[in-house]
């Protein structure tokens, strides 16, 4: 019996010394690494943005000269420059043995735009929307039919149109949804084409694109389009500028198939 007690005396000891042991390491390295982060030695001597810069960081920054080189979490600051800047695609932060922190961004490519507010922002291929720099000049504004709709569908339906290659597709430079899922085209010079239901079947939108481009280049319209408007998948009206001063010209000019 006296022995059993011993040998749980000295188990129980074991265990002591070992939960010692392990305190007292914590502590130095707590120790150590206070002391690290103390020193003027291991301190950050600059900050180095490689990338887009959002204008906001550089007013707010995450780390500055003299923040302690060890003592912030890359990773942490990583997702932390990703939440707050949604433009950002990817953010890295790396320390140099010569106290130097580089800060490596790179921005999500916009494919269109919409205006939120007094904002531009950007929609990249997967559909994200992010705030622009600029004001996006050259991207397709894409106007939901109502608000806080996602960017997909009308996406989905720009790519189809680039897809076809049509001419008049450079002059593209906006599509307006509508509630019911019928789309408005606008070309340059303010010219709408009414594009009726929105089908992304990729064949409906190759042969309505292809009317489009055949009845923009018709003699008729040689100088100029008010309007476009599709009656269905296989008609189109159009109303010339030149028949404007026509007092009759009320109903346009019909192509069928």
């Amino acid at each position: 019996m006296a022995y059993q007690w011993r040998s749980l005396a000295e188990g129980v000891w074991l265990w002591v010394k070992i939960a010692l042991f392990l305190v007292s390491a914590g502590a130095a390295a707590w120790g150590v690494a206070h002391g690290v982060g103390a020193s003027t030695r291991w301190r950050i001597d600059r900050v180095a943005y490689e990338g887009p810069v959002p204008a906001e960081l550089l007013e707010n920054p995450p780390l500055k000269a003299g923040d302690g080189l060890f003592r912030f979490s890359s990773r942490r600051i990583e997702k932390r420059l990703l939440a707050e800047f949604p433009q950002l695609e990817k953010a890295s932060v790396r320390r140099g043995w010569n106290r130097v922190v580089t800060v490596r961004m790179s921005a999500r490519r916009a494919v269109a735009r919409r205006l939120e507010g007094d904002r531009w922002h950007g929609i990249d291929v997967d559909g994200r929307v992010f705030p622009l720099e600029t004001v996006g000049d050259g991207l397709v504004i894409l106007s939901p039919g109502t608000v806080g709709d996602s960017p997909l569908g009308a996406l989905m339906f720009l790519e189809r149109i680039n897809a076809t290659r049509e001419a008049w597709t450079e002059r593209l430079y906006k599509i307006k949804m509508s509630p019911d899922g019928e789309a408005v085209l606008y070309l340059s010079e303010d010219l709408p084409v009414h594009w009726g239901p929105v089908a992304l079947d990729p064949a409906v939108v190759v042969a309505k694109a292809r009317r489009l481009g055949r009845v923009l280049s018709a003699p008729e319209a040689r100088d100029g389009v008010v309007y476009a408007r599709f009656v269905d998948d296989q008609r189109i009206v159009i109303k010339p500028k030149n028949l404007e001063k026509e007092p009759n010209a009320q109903t346009g000019r019909h192509h069928g198939a």
